[in-house]
């Protein structure tokens, strides 16, 4: 019988002991899923942002509505903020990008284009236990190619003044 009493108190023990670690281990795994996702987001975002910035050098210089358009196009597919793995996406900002590419200017300035989205723990597996919103937002810039920068260009010539 001395075996029997043994077997019982370990197993409070083993109870108590899972009471104890449950919590913690749980705790750490949704940390570890909140940190991925918010990097995944974030990497996601960045991606969408510089595509935007190069989809605007794609138009014609000087035309801005077709800059844009290509630009918008490129940071919602990119993105996908609706239909996307995170699904868990708000638009705060929209995308806008500005230069002197887009404007028509001759010029070596870069485009540059800015957005911020929030991301929803609450809608996500983490929502369980933390209810929080985290916002990100980002600036890229894109360089105009050198053939793009002139609205002449000069043969063996470079820079703004072709």
């Amino acid at each position: 019988m001395r075996p029997q009493r043994r077997r019982r108190r370990e197993g409070g023990q083993a109870v108590f002991e899972m009471a104890i670690v449950l919590p913690i281990m749980l705790s750490m795994t949704l940390g570890f899923i909140a940190l991925s996702l918010q990097v995944h987001t974030r990497s996601e975002f960045d991606a969408a942002l510089h595509l935007a910035a190069e989809a605007t050098l794609q138009a014609p210089r000087g035309d801005a509505v077709t800059s844009e358009a290509y630009a918008q196009y490129t940071f919602d597919h990119t993105l996908n903020a609706t239909g996307s793995t995170n699904g868990y996406l708000t638009i705060v900002s929209p995308l806008n990008c500005t230069g002197d590419y887009m404007s028509g200017i001759e010029s070596n300035n870069p485009v540059t284009c800015t957005a911020s989205v929030d991301l929803h723990y609450d809608n996500s597996p983490v929502g369980l236990v933390w209810r929080s919103t985290v916002h990100i937002s980002g600036q890229s810039t894109a360089q105009p190619p050198p053939f793009r920068r002139c609205a002449n260009p000069v043969p063996n010539q470079t820079g703004p003044n072709c």
